[in-house]
């Protein structure tokens, strides 16, 4: 006490300001550092939904694709062709702006999953849908369609872990993330397999 007398009542006031400002300051960064930390969260959950977009289109049409390479279904291939190639070049948007947050050449080494880049993918398609659509290349085709299928279903994957989906704390959008990142995928390839199967029993009928 005799120490603090000594300093003037100015040197006290200012001793007084900063005793309270320390703690101020240090609860402040705190929270900014939790705030920020919350706000960069959901946008990279943003950043997986809006790449989700064109992968779900993708899910929808390349099995559809497949079975009308193998003649099941009423479906035309070249139309077929058409929109997953508006799929594609939507997806090349998307990764365009989000590769790093999401696609990176670092995240997908880590998990052995370099052949789903999004351009390897769009070319191994780009080659499939050349070939012509025949009874002799119909097995070929529908393998190649079920191949690039599944390079879909890890990337769904991949973006459903880097983009925090998968760990969305809300209990709610969680059970809609699950549908969207695991349910109706692996129904889609459920049902084209149905499909492809029960058609293969009325053939041999």
């Amino acid at each position: 006490m005799n120490a603090f007398n000594r300093f003037s009542i100015g040197q006290r006031l200012l001793l007084i300001v900063i005793t309270f400002l320390l703690p101020i300051t240090t609860l402040f960064w705190i929270y900014y550092n939790s705030a920020s930390s919350n706000i960069e969260f959901a946008a990279q959950e943003q950043r997986g939904n809006t790449y989700q977009k064109p992968l779900e289109q993708l899910v929808r049409f390349l099995p559809e694709y497949k079975l009308a390479a193998l003649g099941i279904g009423k479906n035309n291939p070249q139309q077929l062709a058409g929109k997953i190639d508006q799929a594609f070049s939507d997806l090349m948007q998307v990764d365009e702006l989000y590769r790093d947050a999401l696609f990176s050449d670092i995240s997908l080494e880590a998990r052995k999953r370099q052949q789903i880049r999004a351009d390897r993918v769009e070319t191994r398609w780009n080659d499939l849908k050349k070939i012509p659509v025949t009874e002799e290349t119909a097995a070929k085709i529908a393998g190649g369609a079920q191949d690039l299928f599944n390079d879909i279903l890890t990337m769904v994957a991949h973006a459903g872990d880097t983009s925090n989906l998968i760990l969305d704390p809300d209990l709610d959008s969680y059970y809609l993330m699950d549908i969207t990142l695991l349910a109706v995928p692996q129904t889609q390839n459920r049902l084209g397999g149905i499909r492809e199967f029960t058609a293969g029993i009325f053939e041999r009928s």
